[in-house]
């Protein structure tokens, strides 16, 4: 849950945060911030890729929030695209990532966003 918070919190923040001279707000703060140029346009077309069932979880409750503030929903798909992509996955899941319940990344391009993270800190809210 702490994971999606963080996913929904910077989607909805992703212009303001990339237009601050003094840094990024995410909270939790990261032990590492890397910054470049653009942004990702989230749109009603944007699709979710989740092939777990705690990536699943993730997806859906990522959609009942979008739903709620904008009144759309994505749809969650278990194939890869190349763009306009959200791709919710645990750390086990990725290869060359060692697992750390307190860990997670979160990566915005112009093409996808991409969270990873373990079950743990998936769902802690």
């Amino acid at each position: 849950m702490k994971l999606l918070a963080i996913l929904v919190f910077t989607l909805m923040l992703v212009p303001a945060v990339f237009g601050q001279a003094d840094g990024v707000n995410i909270v939790p703060k990261p032990a590492q911030i890397r910054t470049s140029n653009g942004y990702f346009d989230l749109k009603r077309d944007t699709k979710i890729l989740a092939k777990d069932d705690a990536s699943i979880r993730i997806a859906n409750l990522l959609n009942q929030i979008l739903s709620v503030r904008y009144g759309f929903t994505l749809k969650i798909v278990s194939k890869e695209q190349k763009r306009n992509l959200i791709t919710i996955e645990k750390f086990g899941a990725a290869p060359g990532i060692t697992p750390n319940s307190d860990r997670y990344m979160l990566a915005v391009l112009p093409e996808r966003i991409r969270v990873l993270g373990e079950e743990n800190g998936l769902f802690e809210w």
